[in-house]
């Protein structure tokens, strides 16, 4: 069984968890100024895009594209 994806202590205390995509979580950071989405993909030992298998850059674009579109409609 894989342990539970924990981000960044500092990463956690800055932001609020959103939701959960098929790779990644969306964190909303803490800044009143800026509404700034952040993904955070659940990947061990992965910290750049390029580090991700071709499959998951693609996944992580989706969601992306996806968080995007939303804020968009929000704004």
């Amino acid at each position: 069984m894989t342990p539970a994806f924990e981000p960044d202590p500092r990463l956690a205390q800055d932001s609020q968890l959103l939701a959960q995509g098929p790779l990644s979580q969306l964190r909303l950071m803490d800044d009143l100024r800026f509404p700034w989405l952040v993904l955070v993909p659940r990947v061990a030992n992965a910290s750049e895009w390029l580090d991700l298998p071709t499959a998951q850059q693609q996944q992580l674009l989706e969601e992306l594209n996806s968080a995007a579109a939303a804020l968009r409609a929000w704004q």
